[in-house]
């Protein structure tokens, strides 16, 4: 525990906390994730991800160490309440391709079905518990949107180039 770190009560404030990673810019965060699981981000405004460089290596790791899928649920868990609702899908779709169709993530089959697909069904009884998300968190945040970090540091008074 960061003893001097504010409390924060509901995950949507930490988009609010002026000393939040979240001041950093989005596609940084996003393609450093992406990153670790062997995926890039070819479109920041759509959230469309796809293999990268270093696909074959990452993903062999991410199939072999089935810690990882408990990663993925967090990820997908979080991404609404720190303004990337738009990315859940994609990153769901392109987990799909690995799981059913390449069969690079053969063994995250049950954790795609089970876990990943019902965080992001709305409808499903435990889409709200498991996420503890309301539909102002499915809202984009200026945050994270090209050049909002920029701009939301103009809209707090602080000036993000010094």
């Amino acid at each position: 525990i960061h003893h001097p770190s504010s409390i924060i009560h509901h995950p949507s404030s930490i988009i609010h906390h002026p000393s939040s990673i979240i001041h950093h810019p989005s596609s940084i965060m996003m393609q450093m994730m992406l990153g670790f699981y062997g995926f890039v981000l070819d479109d920041e405004a759509t959230g469309k991800i796809s293999r990268g460089p270093n696909w074959k290596d990452r993903l062999r790791n991410f199939n072999r160490n089935s810690h990882n899928f408990l990663r993925i649920s967090r990820i997908l868990t979080s991404l609404s309440h720190l303004g990337f609702a738009r990315y859940k899908r994609p990153f769901l779709m392109q987990l799909e391709v690995e799981v059913l169709s390449a069969g690079t993530l053969k063994n995250a089959q049950h954790s795609l079905v089970q876990f990943w697909r019902p965080l992001l069904d709305e409808g499903s009884p435990l889409y709200e518990a498991k996420t503890g998300e309301t539909k102002a968190d499915r809202v984009d945040s200026i945050f994270f949107t090209p050049g909002g970090a920029r701009r939301s540091a103009r809209i707090a008074g602080r000036d993000p180039g010094s």
